[in-house]
């Protein structure tokens, strides 16, 4: 007897199982009918603030019905880290194309440069920063000529500074290909000027530490000559390099640069 009740009772709970379980897969077939395929979405995980930088912790993947899903909005965090939130976002809020932002004119130079680091400017022109062949995002060298107090005719070249990443060329700061639209003056057409091909730039602006800050600018302040040199940007390395004096290389048998494999 207690066999037939047992077994009676798990027919039961089978059958209210699959009951609603058919009942749940009818009700999201209808909810998916009536508003849509869940879609991931990407959504503020905490309040963030107008032009804070998105970071991955900051958001995370969640599921909405299509029908909510608002127009632009991002589905991979790949697609936001590290952008600008143009717009305050609440918690919860779905992240759009038109509430981020790359990092720009708009969203400021300090957005950009790193924790610990400094942004200083540099002057140039072409015979001292390789013809203003350099934009932003390119890592550079940088040469200075000093000459030592009292000791005119006492030059010497030594290089201050290594791998330092440019984060402006004169104002344009982005590393995205900058436009400009304008009209032209004789022919009364707009033209679109791709600024990544201007050189009519005179300050570079890189990213240093501190120390290295108040070396260069005191260089800079004291007229003494400052070299940029580009380098691959995939080149880290740094190289332990002494003062050069005249005396030096007139004494010497001279160097020749090394043809690379293409």
């Amino acid at each position: 007897m207690n066999n037939k009740a047992f077994t009676f009772s798990l027919a039961l709970a089978l059958l209210a199982t699959v009951m609603v379980y058919s009942y749940m897969t009818s009700k999201e077939e209808e909810w998916q009918t009536k508003y849509g395929t869940p879609t991931a979405v990407v959504v503020a995980k905490e309040d963030i603030k107008e032009l804070e930088t998105i970071d991955e912790t900051k958001i995370e993947i969640l599921k909405k019905p299509q029908q909510y899903v608002e127009p632009g909005a991002l589905t991979s965090k790949d697609e936001v880290v590290g952008f600008i939130a143009s717009v305050p976002l609440k918690r919860g809020e779905q992240v759009t194309l038109s509430k981020a932002m790359t990092p720009g004119l708009r969203t400021g130079l300090a957005r950009q440069v790193s924790p610990g680091k400094r942004a200083i400017a540099l002057s140039v022109r072409d015979d001292n920063a390789v013809g203003r062949l350099i934009k932003p995002g390119d890592r550079i060298d940088v040469l200075a000529i000093i000459q030592p107090p009292g000791q005119r005719g006492s030059d010497i070249a030594k290089l201050v500074l290594q791998d330092v990443l440019i984060l402006a060329v004169g104002e344009y700061i982005t590393t995205l290909p900058a436009r400009k639209v304008q009209k032209d003056e004789m022919s009364g057409k707009v033209i679109t000027k791709n600024l990544n091909l201007d050189r009519n730039f005179n300050t570079i602006t890189l990213e240093v530490d501190p120390n290295s800050a108040q070396q260069v600018l005191l260089l800079q302040s004291m007229g003494m000559g400052l070299y940029v040199m580009l380098r691959n940007n995939d080149d880290t390395e740094r190289v332990a390099l002494g003062a050069s004096t005249l005396p030096e290389i007139l004494n010497s048998g001279g160097t020749r640069g090394v043809a690379t494999q293409r």
